[in-house]
Parts: C-alpha cells; structure tokens; sequence
C-alpha cells in the first residue's frame, strides 16, 4: 500500500515534555491552509509543520501561570495563520503570534556527496518558526466557542449567552463589540450558546451559530 504523504504515523507527547502526567494531547487544529497545526496538552502548546512533520516551535507555561490562567482547552487560529489564540480552563484567552524566518530550522545535511530524492515541498526542510506570546483576555461571561475572521476574534459567551468580536489588533483589543443573543430576533433558540463557526465564502463572511 502507498500513502501520498509516506507511511502512517502517531504523535507522541512523551518526547516533548518533561512531565510524564501531562505528556497526552487534549487538542489538535490544523491552520486554514493545512501547512501547519497546533497540539495541546495541559500545560504545553506545540507548534508543527504538517509536511515534513516535524515540531518547529513550543510553549512551556509555568506552573504558576497555569495556576493563574488556566489549563490549555482548546485553539483557534487566525486565517492567515499568523496567530493563534488558546482558550483555557479559567476562561482566559492566550494570544499568540507566529514569526516565521527566511532561515531554514531542518536541513540535509551530509559528509560527503550523496544523492537523495525528497518529496514535494521538503527539499529545503521546515522554515524556522516561533511562539511569541501577546497578551492576555479574560472572558467573565464564560467561552463556550470561539472563531476566527481575516480582523476579528469571535467568541460565543455561556452567561450571558452573546456573541463577543474582538479585534486581532492589540491597540483595539478593548474595543469589544458584544450582541446578546436575546437580541437576535432570527434565532430560535436565544437561552444559550452552542458553536460558532465562521464562513468567508460570502464577500464580508457571516458568522454561523450551532
């Protein structure tokens, strides 16, 4: 049997933290575009390069920040894949942002002359990439979802249960935009809030309750 993208393989957090109780993956999101996904465990944010796979870049909190903050829950991603945002336990919001450099992190590198065949988009290896935190949010009503727009961050509260849009540019982050979903006279259920999902198929995107 023949895979496009070489044999089956399984992810393992047992390399990659030194923990043993936390070494297991609570969640998993690959970006829009499919070149790159985060893993989480309780305290860890991995960040991969899907083809190779390999891990280009990791978090480690703090116990005291996780104390503070919360346990890793679940990720959104940017778009554009230039950032993502980590809902934890506690209702917080980690923001983070992905700086890529021309510098490659992954290279073949051999003694002498050797001839090697690689697959498409691996010849040159991963490009070097980092986790750069940004800031903080706390959400007081509660996250019960969350999306993501080219400009806006969209989270879905649990009480009250609304619609919160948060801009992805740090000087406006305090400018929130907040709907109450009792105010949302086409929907049918208004008592709570399920998932929102974000489609951009139309020319502004429109914002999808489940």
């Amino acid at each position: 049997m023949y895979w496009l993208n070489g044999v089956a393989r399984q992810l393992s957090a047992v390399h990659l933290d030194n923990k043993p109780q936390n070494c297991h993956f609570i969640a998993l999101k690959r970006s829009k575009h499919g070149s790159l996904f985060v893993t989480l465990t309780p305290d860890a944010i991995h960040l991969w390069s899907a083809k190779p796979t390999v891990l280009v870049s990791k978090v480690d909190r703090t116990p005291k920040h996780v104390t503070d903050f919360g346990e890793n829950r679940s990720i959104i991603w940017k778009p554009d894949a230039t950032s993502i945002v980590i809902v934890t336990s506690k209702n917080y919001l980690l923001l983070y942002t992905i700086q890529t450099f021309d510098t490659h992190s992954l290279k073949f590198n051999f003694n002498t002359t050797h001839p090697y065949i690689t697959g498409p988009g691996e010849a040159n290896g991963s490009k070097t990439m980092l986790l750069k935190f940004r800031l903080t949010i706390r959400i007081e009503a509660g996250v019960a979802s969350g999306a993501a727009s080219d400009d806006t961050l969209v989270i879905a509260t649990q009480t009250p249960p609304a619609i919160q849009c948060i801009s992805w540019n740090a000087s406006e982050v305090n400018m929130t935009k907040t709907t109450l979903l009792h105010r949302l006279p086409f929907l049918v259920s208004r008592s709570d809030t399920g998932g929102v999902v974000w489609k951009a198929n139309m020319e502004d995107g429109a914002g999808l309750l489940e």
